[in-house]
């Protein structure tokens, strides 16, 4: 999953160089580099920030433990103030794609994963009820590679 973890946080940089234009902080709630926050998101609070970065991190959460993440994160978010916005990077389920040998390998192990633990693959609808559900006002999403997309989400 790391190799993966390289390739997509690489395309996101790539491809959506604004989203992460112009801020002071970003949390990455799952990552177990740089010195981001790394813990358990449901039972722990997230530290407040400009940007809250949640990669590969929903698919694996049923939709109540999603919904205690997402809050949480607004919250994070809200308290620094105006401007904020959490930074997904998931995949979406029903969008079209032209996936290559690599990205479908990828796709797999991911999909693999998903299934042993509670989580689940999300269409737009899908993702845009648990925003709406969390109290976001809006999102937006850029493809990136395969079925991933970043998906910023604002208060």
């Amino acid at each position: 999953m790391s190799n993966e973890s390289k390739v997509i946080t690489h395309a996101a940089l790539k491809d959506c160089e604004e989203v992460f234009q112009g801020l002071k902080s970003l949390v990455d709630v799952g990552s177990e580099k740089l010195n981001f926050v790394g813990r358990d998101m449901v039972s722990h609070p997230i530290p407040p920030a400009d940007a809250i970065l949640l990669k590969w991190i929903l698919i694996f959460l049923s939709e109540e433990e999603c919904l205690v993440v997402l809050k949480k994160c607004r919250e994070a978010i809200l308290s620094r103030g105006k401007g904020g916005k959490v930074i997904i990077i998931e995949m979406v389920v029903g969008s079209p794609i032209n996936m290559d040998k690599e990205i479908s390998d990828l796709q797999l192990a991911l999909d693999i994963r998903m299934m042993t633990m509670s989580g689940k693959q999300r269409t737009f609808k899908e993702w845009e009820k648990l925003f709406m559900d969390a109290g976001f006002s809006h999102y937006k999403s850029t493809l990136i590679l395969g079925e991933r997309y970043v998906i910023e989400v604002f208060p």
